[in-house]
């Protein structure tokens, strides 16, 4: 990686040197902006900038150190013979050398971190600018106290003040691309737009950091985000000056920050070094109703930290917070998931009955992964909170492609108020996640008649090419108020692929329409079902000819998909978002709103997967003719896709989870054209 970055989105503050070069008046300018937003790269630019218009530069870099003695940072422009020192006083000395031969030019005086300067050093400064004997351009850092001196220099107009602001996501997104010289995935974006929070330099070491300990590497060709970033090197030391000020009781507060964030105020209110911490600038907080929540205020810091506390202060940390949660009335839904988490990383034992609810909360939030650890801690509870952990547990596995763990919690004999939930559990691990059919259509006979096996039965349809059998087995279902919400979803989503697929779009989006309605009515009962309609509807608008709606709700999903981070969820958008985006090129606009036909005739073309690539893989299967079993591409000439293995190049660099991208008959999702799941196996139903 290059030692020096492009200087990108920062026109403003160009614009500014560049007029502070040639103002007639001679004011000077000041930079103004947090640590590590680039205000000593802009001060080196302006005074590259006034070399190459003629000014004489003069370069002061303040420090703590240099504060200690008068005139310390500028001791340089003093006289070399100490004899002359006494005949002028030093501010004329040094005045007298600035202006040099030109009076009408006189030199530039650059000062770095001018709040750091002694205050004689700063009177100098000040005297310097009052009497335009040198051009004076100064950075100061936000929020740090400044010499009186310093600060009457925008105060009484002898400089302009200009705030450094922190960089546009886009220009973050420029700058990785630069320093890793290739493509790079939606989520490793995501992540490195939060981590960064628009600081070039935090961002040069993440990115450093992220690679030398693989947390950020190429996989395809592809950049992508793997986590477990390190707090060590030169990172490990930016974070560590920044807290270096925190005395012991400060320092606690910024750890139980980090490890809970965003907490609630109100656990943290008697923590004696909490308003310290607040005074250094290092804590943030923002309103969520009527809480108040802490968070650091540099998110990289939780980061570092997280990654470098040991495990004995980990524990220690979680068992406080929990504690302290336990004595609130823990009033919110996320309040239980908290407990859980903290419990579970502290060591301590977990009420299944905490832990239930909370792995169920995490599984609507996509974290797949909590969400088994907070079930595993269910499990162990009595009947039957922990019979239905252990099913939870099994419908995770199954989700995250791990059927045959999935297979192994279910029982055998199970109770009859568990014998639905068992059945459709086996059966979506040996159809999806083994491909074993025959045995899945076995497993579901016993309960056959229970209407809660028909969105499983449908979506069997489906991948089979059986799309008008699959519309007539979910659409009933989807009236049955008794049925739970999510299952209800799941019947809407495979009606609403078999109608799309039948060319009835208008169907179609009225049954993902009261899905969604749904979906809004019921959010304590829905898992994953809504996320799925969201596809299937996109599909639906898809195969309608419908590509601008199409477009906007396949770019809305992958945006959300990305900032949540579940790496089966964001190569589902990114697939359909790829295909999408090359049949809008492809089709032309008059056919636009014809339906799938103009959809087909968009010629062959190769999908492009925004999570982070280009698909090479030709002829995605995504739209099925209404009058025919036989999938086809979206061109209608492609070969069949290949069922063993994924289709996808871009996508597969996601393919630890074992998703449905588009859940339903749409051959895509069986064979794995824009899936996220393991090569060589299926998606999850």
């Amino acid at each position: 990686m290059e030692q020096t970055w492009p200087l990108l989105g920062r026109e403003q503050e160009l614009r500014a040197i560049e007029s502070t070069l040639h103002d007639p008046t001679g004011r000077g300018l000041v930079l103004s902006g947090p640590p590590g937003v680039g205000r000593s790269r802009l001060l080196r630019a302006a005074a590259s900038a006034a070399r190459s218009a003629g000014y004489p530069i003069e370069l002061i870099s303040a420090t703590h150190a240099a504060a200690s003695v008068p005139l310390g940072a500028l001791a340089h422009l003093l006289p070399d013979d100490p004899a002359e020192a006494p005949r002028w006083h030093p501010f004329r000395l040094v005045a007298q050398r600035l202006r040099g031969p030109d009076a009408n030019r006189p030199a530039m005086l650059a000062v770095d971190d001018a709040h750091a300067l002694d205050d004689a050093s700063a009177a100098l400064v000040h005297h310097l600018a009052v009497h335009r004997a040198a051009l004076v351009v100064a950075t100061v850092r936000d929020g740090t106290p400044a010499p009186d001196a310093v600060a009457a220099l925008w105060k009484d107009e002898l400089a302009r003040r200009v705030d450094v602001r922190p960089l546009p996501d886009e220009t973050v997104d420029e700058l990785v691309r630069h320093a890793v010289d290739g493509e790079v995935c939606g989520p490793a974006r995501i992540v490195l737009r939060r981590l960064a929070a628009g600081n070039p330099r935090y961002l040069r070491e993440v990115v450093c950091s992220a690679r030398a300990g693989g947390a950020l590497r190429i996989e395809g060709r592809i950049w992508q985000w793997y986590g477990g970033l390190c707090g060590d090197g030169y990172l490990g030391e930016l974070v560590a000056e920044r807290l270096r000020g925190c005395d012991p009781a400060g320092r606690v507060v910024v750890e139980q920050v980090a490890l809970g964030e965003p907490l609630p105020l109100a656990l943290l209110e008697n923590d004696p070094g909490l308003v310290e911490v607040e005074r250094a600038g290092l804590l943030t907080v923002v309103s969520d109703g009527r809480r108040s929540m802490v968070r650091l205020a540099e998110p990289v810091h939780g980061e570092v930290l997280r990654a470098g506390l040991g495990p004995v202060r980990a524990r220690a940390a979680y068992r406080t917070l929990a504690a302290r949660l336990s004595a609130t009335p823990m009033r919110r839904d996320e309040d239980l998931l908290r407990m859980a988490t903290w419990q579970v990383a502290a060591g301590t034992p977990t009420d299944p009955v905490v832990a239930l609810p909370a792995a169920r909360a995490a599984v609507r939030r996509f974290d797949l992964d909590l969400a088994e650890r907070l079930a595993r801690a269910a499990v162990t509870g009595p009947y039957p909170e922990g019979v239905t952990a252990a099913l939870l547990l099994a419908e995770i596995l199954r989700w995250q492609g791990r059927a045959r763990e999935s297979l192994a919690l279910l029982p055998d004999r199970p109770a009859d108020a568990d014998s639905l939930r068992v059945a459709v559990g086996r059966a979506g691990a040996l159809y999806w996640g083994l491909g074993r059919r025959a045995e899945a259509l076995a497993a579901l006979r016993p309960v056959a008649v229970h209407p809660g096996t028909a969105p499983v039965r449908a979506m069997m349809l489906l991948f089979d090419g059986r799309c008008q059998e699959a519309l007539d087995t979910a659409r009933p279902v989807c009236e049955i108020e008794q049925l739970p919400a999510d299952l209800r979803l799941w019947a809407h989503t495979a009606a609403v692929l078999a109608a799309a697929n039948l060319g009835q779009p208008d169907l179609a989006l009225r049954l993902a329409e009261r899905g969604l309605d749904l979906a809004a009515t019921a959010t304590d009962q829905v898992l994953l079902g809504a996320a799925h309609l969201h596809v299937a509807r996109t599909c639906a608008l898809l195969l309608a000819g419908r590509l601008g709606p199409a477009w906007s709700a396949a770019d809305e999903g992958y945006r959300r998909a990305a900032e949540v981070g579940e790496p089966g969820l964001v190569a589902s958008w990114a697939g359909l978002r790829g295909v999408i985006g090359q049949v809008r090129v492809r089709v032309p606009p008059r056919s636009a709103g014809r339906g799938a036909g103009a959809v087909r005739r968009a010629g062959p073309r190769r999908c492009r997967a925004d999570c982070g690539g280009r698909d090479r893989a030709a002829g995605t299967p995504v739209v099925r003719s209404a009058d025919r079993a036989q999938p086809r591409s979206v061109c209608g000439r492609g070969r069949r896709a290949d069922p063993g293995r994924a289709g996808c190049a871009a996508c597969r660099g996601h393919g630890r989870r074992g998703w449905p991208a588009l859940p339903g008959g749409v051959r895509a999702v069986r064979r794995g054209a824009v899936r996220s799941g393991r090569p060589g196996g299926r998606a999850a139903g």
